[in-house]
């Protein structure tokens, strides 16, 4: 398996946080995939910072207006030009992600499953943020409206599988969040929208953090929809199995004690 990480950062602001700190300095270690950084409105001393733990620093020609939108859009870009070079990719949040395990071992150990998304673990009528955005996503619509009460949150923080499939995956976030609205759509609420038909394809797999140690998010553990395991500093499930990804720790009780035990000297 020749396996590709992805993020996304916009804006030298972003990069002077504990969070980013985090997702760098946990990159290293792990030898078995390449990691790449897309970029915008990054100065080039820090594109060269980026350099030391990133393979690829890319700055897409597409503009953006949006991150959460846009960043697929620049996903597209950089991935049609990597189609020989890696077999799987798998993209997260650049700053609120710690890399807990390789999660390439995960993928490989599905190998009928060619993409793979992430329920956080709430429903979406559970969530405030993730109803208002359903709404605007049925207002938007020409039909086919869904009502979510069987629908789990699907992540737009965590997402990945065989790359061909995932860039096809990339173009269809962005062109069905790019409507017109009163407010911003988001990518998340495309994801959410699209549940019910990844269930109906036998080569997707919903990651779920009640089933199984892909990912664990802060936001259903922070509402205690998701009960978990935390030692070693890592976050486990409670049959103490460290997931290989825990996103949003900065929304969890444990956040203060991650924080203790990291300095924030990146960039400094």
């Amino acid at each position: 398996m020749r396996n590709l990480l992805i993020t996304f950062f916009q804006g030298n602001e972003n990069l002077f946080t504990i969070g980013s700190e985090l997702m760098f300095r946990s990159l290293p270690k792990y030898k078995t995939f390449k990691k790449a950084i897309v970029v915008s409105n990054i100065s080039e001393e820090n594109k060269k910072e980026l350099a030391k733990y990133f393979d690829y620093v890319y700055e897409p020609k597409h503009p953006i207006q949006n991150y959460c939108r846009d960043r697929f859009i620049a996903y597209y870009e950089l991935l049609n030009t990597l189609r020989e070079d890696f077999d799987y990719v798998l993209h997260v949040d650049p700053a609120d992600v710690i890399i807990q395990n390789d999660p390439f071992l995960f993928f490989k150990d599905h190998p009928s499953k060619e993409l793979f998304v992430v329920a956080e673990g709430m429903k979406v009528l559970e969530n405030e943020c993730n109803t208002i955005w359903a709404n605007l996503y049925n207002k938007n619509i020409f039909g086919h409206q869904q009502d979510y009460k069987d629908s789990f949150v699907l992540s737009g923080g965590v997402s990945g599988g065989k790359l061909n499939r995932y860039i096809d995956l990339c173009l269809l976030i962005f062109i069905n969040a790019n409507r017109v609205n009163e407010k911003i759509f988001l990518d998340q609420a495309t994801l959410n929208y699209l549940h019910k038909y990844f269930l109906l394809d036998p080569t997707v797999m919903i990651c779920h953090p009640l089933s199984d140690n892909f990912c664990a998010t802060g936001e259903a553990i922070k509402w205690k929809n998701v009960p978990v395991n935390f030692s070693d500093n890592k976050v486990k499930t409670l049959e103490n199995l460290p997931y290989y990804i825990f996103h949003q720790w900065d929304r969890t009780e444990f956040a203060n004690t991650i924080k203790e035990k990291q300095k924030n000297t990146f960039f400094i």
